[in-house]
């Protein structure tokens, strides 16, 4: 109930500053379906489309990309960006 509780000025520091995006992206890429799921819901972050090898995402909130975008080799996705 504590964290439920919790404001989330208090929350978003211990999300960005921990490794979330890059579990997520590793988790896309090996397709753990259940743990995708999982961050999708508490980071808000969807990506549909091929992953790049190389790809950094500082603040992994709000991103949404769409299935038939392409993105390039070398990437940095920044918050609440919507592709596609």
């Amino acid at each position: 109930m504590a964290f439920a509780r919790t404001p989330p000025h208090r929350i978003n520091p211990w999300i960005r500053n921990s490794r979330l995006g890059d579990l997520y992206l590793s988790a896309l890429r090996s397709r753990r379906t259940s743990i995708v799921r999982i961050l999708e819901l508490l980071l808000g972050t969807q990506l549909h489309c091929a992953i790049p090898r190389r790809i950094y995402i500082p603040h992994p909130f709000g991103i949404v990309v769409g299935q038939h975008c392409k993105l390039g080799e070398e990437i940095t996705l920044m918050q609440q960006v919507t592709l596609g």
